[in-house]
């Protein structure tokens, strides 16, 4: 049964942790711009990289294992701004 996240800090038993500095902001950045990151383990930074794009976004440690997650986009789901296209309607020729 998973713990809800305010039960797991009333516990005391938190399941993992957002590590925002264990690899800098800027070889991060340079690593997404070139898209250098590889799936896998990388030694050098001593981390799973779970991300197939070569983009990593957020690190979380869970149980002493360090994972890199893919990059979130911000505009996965967007809709047309054109506003012919959102009627739903076909025009006829």
């Amino acid at each position: 049964m998973a713990l809800q996240k305010q039960e797991q800090e009333d516990s005391g038993a938190v399941l993992y942790e957002i590590l925002d500095d264990y690899v800098s902001q800027s070889v991060i950045k340079s690593g997404n711009t070139r898209k250098s990151w590889k799936y896998g383990y990388d030694a050098k930074h001593d981390m799973v990289i779970v991300s197939k794009t070569g983009e990593i976004g957020d690190i979380y440690k869970i149980q002493n294992l360090v994972i890199a997650l893919p990059k979130a986009y911000k505009n996965v789901w967007s809709r047309s701004n054109k506003s012919k296209s959102r009627t739903g309607k076909q025009k006829r020729m």
